[in-house]
This record gives structure tokens, C-alpha cells and sequence, in this order.
């Protein structure tokens, strides 16, 4: 589909979106939507000349899914989006409608299907001279960074604002780039479609939870020891085989014992010297 073919198939709320593009979009509390399509500079390569057409029906696709729950693209990028809601249960339902839209399209063969990953948080952002900012945007765009094709990644303050509106799976605390403090995120299930159907979130570490962790026994631990000099030394034992391990704890305790015996004797020598000296000659 080229451009004239995209712009005709626009709703007129679409159109007005275009047409308005002027007006500033809502700041301060607000529901942050980035998508991105998954595998795209290998998807660009692949197609050659009909790349732009994909292009074309997928900006159709999630632009109509956006306006159609209430909210406002702010800006694209190659084939990145980034919207804007009010509401953050619109802004969910349109990440479902998108992601509904695109598994019933008909792609071309070679891309096996287009598959767009997506991430929406909520939170607080401002407008500069030229773009929106603000922290939580940048957490925004982590949190689709994170995701698969086809997945949608919330964070834990969507979450809280769904009012169990949508079929939602935690995922853990993860840790995401340029973010000191952890994100518990949670993942949007889409038609049956829940964590299991996708390879772990793309995070900067493994999940993790509000249990302790279990305690690990590191092996080969010294045994300690003493020997006259008053000081430690480590005495390893072998961990191949049980009998190894008793024979060489024995020679430790016989090394530990003769050591004793050593400090013993030397200070009855000295108190032999000690008692020697001290009586006097007839």
C-alpha cells in the first residue's frame, strides 16, 4: 500500500488527528504507549521493494487502533510508535486491538508475520521546546524494549490502574538499562496468549522476587588449622571420594595434635630453663 492508498484508508478520526497535529498533547499524568516492530532492519532487507508497503499497512493498522480508544500519536519513527492516553485502560485496549489487528492481517509470506513488540506505563511528563520529557518516558520506551513480538509489557502503576479490566500475568521485578531501582512488570495476555508463549523479557538481569534467596554451599571450604607459629592455615580436603575425605580430615587432626604437642613441649623446656636459673648456687 503506498502513501495515497494509507491516507485514503484513514477514518476520519484519523484524518482529524492528522489534520490537528498542531495541537500540543495532554501532559503531566499520563499513559505512555511505544511499540516497535520486532526484527525490522532483517524484515527491510528481506522484502526489498515491498518493505514500504508493510510499513505503510502497519502504521494504518496501529494508528486506527490508537485513535479508535481515545488517544493521540505523538510521534513515529521508522516504524516505532509513540502514543498518548488519558485513560490508561484505553491505552491497553489499544495495544490489544493493535495486536489483534496485525495476527489477522495478511502479510506477505516472507515475513512469517509481522510481529510488533509493546510497552505502556504511566506517569509524568512534560513538554520542552521541541518533544516531549520527562523520565517516565524514557522508562516507557525500556519497558518496550523488553518485550517480544507480539507481547505487551505493562508497568506495575498501569497495572493498579486496570481495575482487573484485563487478563494480567506478573512477570517479577526486572531490571532495566539506565535504571538503578528494579520494575515489576507484568505482561498482557492477548488471546490466551500469556508468559508461556514467549522467551524471557530482554532485560539487563534475571527476575527476581520478594523471597530470600537460598543459600548456596560453596565447596572445597578450608578446614582450619594451627600450627605452632599460633597462626591459621587452610587444610583443603579432596571432593572425590568419601574415603579421601576421612583419610585427609585424620591427617589434619594429626597434624592439629602434633602441633599441640609442640607448643606444649616447647613451654616445659622454658619453664625447665626458667626454674633452673632461679636457684642459686650452693
Amino acid at each position: 500500500m503506498r502513501a495515497g492508498a494509507f491516507l485514503a484508508g484513514l477514518s476520519r478520526a484519523c484524518w482529524l488527528t492528522v489534520l490537528s497535529s498542531s495541537t500540543p498533547p495532554p501532559v503531566g499524568e499520563t499513559t505512555l504507549l511505544f511499540t516497535d516492530i520486532e526484527g525490522s532492519t532483517r524484515l527491510a532487507r528481506a522484502l526489498g521493494a515491498d518493505w514500504p508497503d508493510v510499513v505503510d499497512d502497519h502504521h494504518r493498522l496501529l494508528e486506527s487502533a490508537i485513535v479508535g480508544c481515545g488517544g493521540r500519536v505523538e510521534r513515529t519513527a521508522g516504524d516505532s510508535f509513540l502514543a498518548l492516553f488519558i485513560d490508561p485502560v484505553q491505552a491497553v485496549q489499544a495495544a490489544v486491538d493493535a495486536q489483534r489487528s496485525l495476527a489477522r492481517h495478511q502479510w506477505p509470506h516472507q515475513t512469517g508475520g509481522l510481529r510488533v513488540r509493546m510497552g505502556v506505563h504511566t506517569g509524568s511528563v512534560g513538554r520542552g521546546e521541541r518533544d516531549l520529557i520527562g523520565l517516565d518516558l524514557h522508562l516507557a520506551a525500556r519497558v518496550q524494549a523488553a518485550a517480544h513480538g507480539g507481547q505487551i509489557l505493562i508497568t506495575e502503576t498501569t497495572r493498579r490502574a486496570l481495575a482487573n479490566k484485563f487478563s494480567v500475568k506478573g512477570l517479577g521485578l526486572h531490571r532495566l538499562r539506565d535504571f538503578p531501582a528494579p520494575e515489576r512488570l507484568f505482561q498482557v495476555v492477548v488471546d490466551g496468549r500469556g508468559p508461556a508463549a514467549f522467551p524471557p523479557v530482554r532485560t539487563d538481569g534475571p527476575p527476581t522476587d520478594d523471597a530470600p534467596r537460598r543459600a548456596t554451599v560453596t565447596p572445597r571450604q578450608p578446614v582450619r588449622t594451627r600450627v605452632a607459629t599460633g597462626h591459621p592455615r587452610p587444610c583443603r580436603l579432596p571432593t572425590i571420594q568419601p574415603a579421601l575425605r576421612a583419610r585427609s580430615a585424620s591427617q589434619c587432626l594429626e597434624t592439629k595434635h602434633a602441633a599441640d604437642h609442640a607448643v606444649t613441649a616447647g613451654a616445659d623446656k622454658s619453664i625447665d630453663r626458667t626454674t633452673a636459673t632461679s636457684v642459686p648456687e650452693g
